[in-house]
């Protein structure tokens, strides 16, 4: 596959060579290369997304910027510290983390939790906002910064959603590194690939450093069991939820001809909650009330 993107690359350089608009013809072949490098970089898992919709990036949230406390969170907060220590799950500190990763990529992730030693073969679960262009763009520097470790041995980045390798060595023999990076950039901020794809083409190869090696987590014929599954399952929704509705209004007579007021009263909290009409901070205050 890779060769033949090699060579219809050759031919149309060879094609578009002209000393006048040299820059704008290599700009103009290299985002046709990136093209089938991505189609042909992603041909293991096409399968795999031919059951997504198109979706244009859109802003839905902000990387690596704190919370500011809701009335909410506040109030959970307040509960949460009359709990005696002993009933709290014991948090990990990050700052182990920053002993085994470099402060480049902490500059561009937010750390959720830390588990295990301080070993240096550390395995990073990273989680994004899909279709952002800023998340993926500090997926992709926390990568490169990955990258950019001293060292012989790749990183090995796992993704999902993918089976097999991914290959990206034809995009990195591109003489003209700065035109390759910037047609990597304009493509990561239409949405067109993601911040994976970003950090593989234009992370190179260079001597004493890491450098990434890609490949997909999943396994193909649990995925397409995963997708016939969920078919299967799309196509009871409707009849499961007019089943489940049927229940509850049967379940909410029967609690107003037997149930204390109290008892519904706090039948009725549970009910708000479950449905999402309540949030945790104020089902929670409720309930201690």
């Amino acid at each position: 596959m890779l060769s033949g993107s090699e060579s219809a690359f050759k031919r149309h350089f060879l094609c578009l060579f002209r000393p006048k608009n040299l820059r704008a013809a290599v700009a103009a072949t290299l985002a046709a290369v990136l093209l089938s490098e991505t189609a042909f970089a992603y041909k293991p898992q096409a399968n795999v997304w031919e059951e997504c919709e198109s979706h244009r990036p859109v802003q839905m949230a902000s990387a690596n910027m704190g919370l500011s406390a809701s009335p909410a969170s506040t109030q959970l907060n307040r509960l949460l510290s009359t709990l005696p220590a002993a009933a709290l799950p014991k948090a990990d500190s990050p700052a182990a983390s920053s002993r085994v990763l470099p402060a480049s990529f902490l500059a561009n992730v937010n750390i959720k939790r830390t588990l295990g030693s301080d070993s240096a073969n550390a395995v990073v679960l990273l989680e994004d906002v899909h279709h952002n262009v800023e998340a993926q763009k500090h997926l992709s520097l926390a990568l490169q910064a990955l990258a950019a470790q001293a060292g012989s041995k790749p990183v090995a980045v796992s993704l999902e959603g993918a089976t097999g390798a991914f290959l990206f060595s034809s995009f990195h023999r591109f003489p003209d590194a700065a035109i390759a990076s910037a047609v990597a950039d304009s493509f990561l901020a239409s949405g067109d690939i993601a911040g994976p794809s970003h950090a593989g083409f234009v992370t190179r190869p260079a001597a004493g450093r890491r450098g990434l090696s890609f490949s997909g987590a999943d396994d193909a014929a649990n995925y397409r069991k995963n997708v016939a599954a969920y078919r299967d399952a799309s196509q009871l929704r409707s009849r499961s939820r007019a089943a489940v509705a049927s229940l509850r209004r049967d379940l909410n007579a029967r609690a107003a001809s037997e149930f204390s007021p109290a008892l519904q009263a706090l039948n009725a909290v549970v009910d708000r909650h479950n449905a999402g009409d309540l949030s945790l901070a104020d089902y929670a205050q409720t309930l201690a009330a």
